[in-house]
């Protein structure tokens, strides 16, 4: 037996060290190896946290600049504070002259004015008088209104993008508190590794692959899905729309005020494919109250894990939509870590907007999502 395990190890190192291993090729031999020898497993997991390392590094990265540009709107936004607060300071001083001008009766004295009035002529002067000063005290009053409000604004507006820097900060403390232990658990496995220079080797392969083959075609998937996605609803709820070989893209059913939008994971795969040739290597299928969509191309395999959810645009209750969450993302059968998850959900938008169909007669909102196995279906309301 043990010379067995010998030599399995041997073989699995052999394949992994060859120098012509790609992510493809690492994945495979540790699924190929993983539960016949405990080392397949060890060092798959390591590639893994590598790449996660990886992950986290960029998220660093994009935090440090996030960071930065917020210290920037910060800044700018204190000098607007500053002018504000002189402006409402002029502005509340001479509101205060005039306040103390009615109640002082100063101004008692220039209606007094109108007694004085001899002729037409002079009635027509002291009127414009009367009036310049009235229009100058009203703007003053105003101006202290709209001075005292913007000041409120901006004040409030730099109190939230000091909120966000402070939340900013702390993200990066925690992610490279995070970025610390995974290195610690690396640093670990590779000590007990009688291999560690080959193994390193490997982690910076995958990370590179990764990031010159894997980030890209997760991109080209993404931008085309979030596309794809937005032309869905119409073409379910449009009677005439057909999927390829005639097969309907989905179902819609009103009953009453109440309406339901239907689609079987067979027919997503099928509008999909119809959208764009990319899918034809990807498949997608509904099961336990997740939606699962995984494949190959050109050797890389790609997984995509999530479920669908009621959500709010802004927290506003009268904008509901339906918000992707995505749960696992795989590369090469290595997880990626939540950050590159967070990362892409950003930048792509997989929802789904039946509301936003455009038709003079249905005005929709959305209610309610449920996920069975094979089939989704998104409960709707008629707007009135």
């Amino acid at each position: 037996m043990r010379w067995r395990t010998w030599i399995s190890a041997g073989a699995l190192l052999a394949l992994l060290w060859s120098g012509t291993g790609t992510g493809a090729a690492l994945a495979e031999t540790a699924r190929s190896e993983t539960g016949r020898t405990g080392m397949a497993a060890e060092d798959k997991l390591l590639l893994e946290k590598g790449l996660q390392l990886y992950e986290i590094d960029q998220e660093l990265a994009r935090i440090t600049v996030q960071e930065a540009g917020l210290q920037e709107k910060i800044a700018a936004a204190q000098r607007d504070a500053e002018a504000a607060r002189t402006a409402a300071d002029e502005a509340r001083k001479h509101a205060a002259r005039v306040i103390r001008a009615y109640n002082m009766g100063e101004r008692d004295s220039l209606w007094g004015l109108l007694f004085s009035i001899r002729s037409f002529k002079d009635a027509l002067v002291v009127m414009d008088y009367l009036q310049m000063i009235l229009v100058r005290d009203r703007k003053a009053l105003k101006g202290h209104t709209a001075a005292w409000t913007e000041l409120k604004a901006k004040t409030a507006g730099l109190e939230e993008d000091a909120a966000r820097l402070a939340e900013t900060k702390s993200r990066y403390i925690r992610q490279r508190e995070r970025m610390a232990a995974l290195q610690q658990e690396i640093d670990a496995g590779l000590a007990r590794s009688a291999e560690a220079d080959k193994v390193q080797e490997e982690m910076r392969k995958l990370s590179q692959s990764w990031r010159e083959e894997g980030i890209p075609l997760f991109r080209t998937y993404f931008r085309a899905l979030a596309k794809a996605l937005k032309e869905l609803p119409d073409a379910v709820m449009n009677p005439g729309a057909q999927t390829t070989g005639g097969k309907p893209a989905g179902q819609f059913m009103l009953d009453g005020l109440n309406a339901s939008f239907r689609i079987t994971d067979g027919q997503l795969n099928a509008f999909l494919l119809e959208q764009n040739e990319l899918f034809r290597h990807i498949r997608f299928r509904f099961e336990d109250g997740r939606i699962i969509a995984s494949g190959t191309q050109d050797g890389t395999e790609v997984l995509l894990e999530g479920r669908y959810e009621l959500a709010y645009k802004g927290g506003d209750p009268a904008k509901p939509y339906i918000r992707f969450r995505t749960g696992k993302l795989e590369y090469n059968g290595f997880q990626l870590p939540d950050t590159t998850i967070e990362a892409f959900e950003k930048e792509f938008d997989l929802g789904i907007y039946p509301q936003l169909v455009s038709s003079p007669f249905l005005k929709l909102q959305v209610t309610g999502v449920e996920l069975e196995t094979g089939a989704l279906h998104i409960l709707l309301k008629l707007a009135l």
